[in-house]
């Protein structure tokens, strides 16, 4: 038989617990919520003794092969355990989310609590995977007097066996919602507004137990579609799906945005140093601002990151809230959790909208005035570039004019033969410290063109001491002579070349 011919067959007056299991179908977890559904699916038959069919409906027990293809709207299997009362499981797709729905209706003569079937429903469902967007249970009471007012206090007897969470706000008895006429619920769930799993007391008088559509548990036909009020909370679990989700990355996103705002100030005071940066502590501030502007571009993948998933968690949550407000539970003005959804929810959508505002500024501010501090950064290497080029323009020229005009009035300069190497590796060095000279202003003094320079300084040393020797000993200079010298004129120029920055930089005025 199926649910709603079994009611017929039972006393309405024993609890009931429904639960509604709600997974993202392309959440984080992925083949982990997947590989959790399916064991919760098999501890249905294991753990509660569902292993027959449903007869007339014609779905399998067992999952099919093509259980996780993409979206789609149906019923993927449906179980249920043969003899008295009512137990049922049915995992369907709704999109982008499986339900997995299950029901618990002992008859009266099992002795069975709400505690007994909670236990149960604690021993089926284990360990949640992070894609669990929610997880609902209702607890069910038929009433043969109609249920109190929804913000009458609940019964004392409900308020003494319905398996509350411990830490449920003591005064969740005064807090109920109308569903329809003479059926009422109380959320009697943990404190917070985040929680994973909710708890939900429903009242209803006792035709309801017989009647197609059950009010918590799905609806008849071979679809078995879900229940209003299931749907519903398929919803409102998303939302709060969300809001964790939220809460666990926007600590990292506010850092990010600040950190981004740190970097802009620092590039806002050095703005003023790099536009004039002609002398050394110039160009290292130059040089500075230089790797600010590359870290703040890093950054600004971060915030594109952070900003483009806001707005779209934002637009997931206003789909949600208004399949919520479409289901038609709190629309009417009534108070209880589903006035109590409706308000967290508005108010996290504001905060999406705050927090993508703030976060469109800092990005904004953060590709703007690193767009500008980079045009003044190359512009000053340009500067630079520009003014070493003339400068070396000029003495290339000049000894190109020299070398022209020699060759023009057939002058020939008596250069000793011994002295034509030294006079050779001399040329040669003075036109890689050219070249190294070049290579600094360009660079901002990487390290790699500092220690080029050093050394090409001590080869003009060498080789100027080596010339200098041969031309004072003339044929009398031997190799250990001119070895020395160059020697020695190499570390006469290292020295030389190490100290001038130093020098530069004790001489250089206080900019701040």
């Amino acid at each position: 038989m199926s649910r709603t011919m079994q009611a017929a067959a039972r006393s309405p007056r024993a609890p009931e617990v429904t639960v509604h299991l709600f997974v993202a179908a392309d959440g984080p977890g992925g083949a982990a919520d997947r590989d959790y559904l399916a064991g919760v699916w098999q501890a249905c038959g294991s753990l509660l003794g569902m292993t027959e069919a449903i007869p007339g409906l014609g779905h399998p027990i067992d999952l099919p092969a093509g259980s996780w293809d993409p979206r789609r709207t149906e019923v993927l299997a449906a179980r249920r355990r043969g003899g008295a009362g009512v137990r049922q499981a049915v995992l369907r797709r709704e999109q982008d989310t499986w339900c997995l729905s299950l029901v618990l209706a002992p008859e009266p003569g099992e002795a069975l609590a709400w505690a007994d079937l909670d236990a149960l429903c604690t021993a089926v469902l284990g360990t949640p995977t992070p894609g669990v967007l929610g997880a609902v249970r209702l607890y069910t009471a038929y009433r043969a007097a109609p249920s109190p007012a929804p913000r009458l206090p609940a019964h004392t007897e409900l308020r003494r066996s319905v398996p509350a969470d411990p830490t449920a706000p003591a005064s969740w008895p005064e807090h109920g919602a109308p569903i329809e006429a003479g059926i009422a619920v109380w959320d009697v769930s943990a404190a917070g507004d985040d929680a994973t799993e909710r708890r939900l007391l429903i009242t209803c008088p006792v035709g309801h137990a017989e009647e197609p559509n059950a009010v918590s548990w799905i609806g008849a036909g071979p679809d078995l579609p879900l229940s209003p009020i299931a749907r519903y909370l398929l919803h409102s679990a998303k939302v709060r799906y969300q809001l964790r989700v939220w809460r666990t990355g926007r600590e990292a996103l506010l850092a990010l945005r600040d950190a981004a705002d740190a970097a802009v100030a620092d590039l806002l005071a050095a703005t003023r140093l790099v536009a004039s940066a002609r002398r050394a502590a110039d160009i290292a501030a130059a040089t500075a601002t230089a790797r600010t502007v590359d870290a703040l571009q890093m950054r600004e993948l971060g915030l594109i990151d952070g900003l483009t998933r806001l707005r779209e968690m934002r637009r997931t949550v206003e789909i949600a809230s208004t399949n919520m407000t479409g289901a038609g539970f709190g629309s009417d003005g009534t108070g209880g959790l589903f006035a109590e959804d409706h308000a967290l929810t508005q108010w996290f959508l504001n905060q999406l909208d705050d927090d993508a505002l703030y976060v469109d500024n800092a990005l904004q501010r953060a590709e703007r005035i690193g767009t500008l501090a980079d045009q003044l950064v190359e512009r000053g290497q340009r500067r630079r570039q520009e003014s070493v080029n003339l400068g070396l323009t000029g003495v290339v020229g000049a000894i190109v004019m020299a070398l022209s005009a020699i060759q023009a009035f057939q002058y020939t300069v008596d250069v000793p033969q011994a002295a034509k190497p030294a006079l050779i590796a001399l040329l040669g060095s003075f036109a890689l410290l050219s070249s190294m000279i070049v290579a600094n202003v360009v660079t901002s003094r990487r390290r790699w063109t500092v220690a080029t320079s050093h050394v090409a300084v001590g080869v003009v040393g060498a080789s100027l001491a080596w010339l200098l020797a041969v031309v004072a000993a003339g044929r009398h200079a031997g190799p250990d002579i001119n070895a020395l010298c160059a020697g020695a004129g190499m570390l006469a120029g290292l020295a030389l070349s190490l100290r001038t920055p130093r020098r530069r930089r004790r001489r250089a005025p206080d900019r701040g």
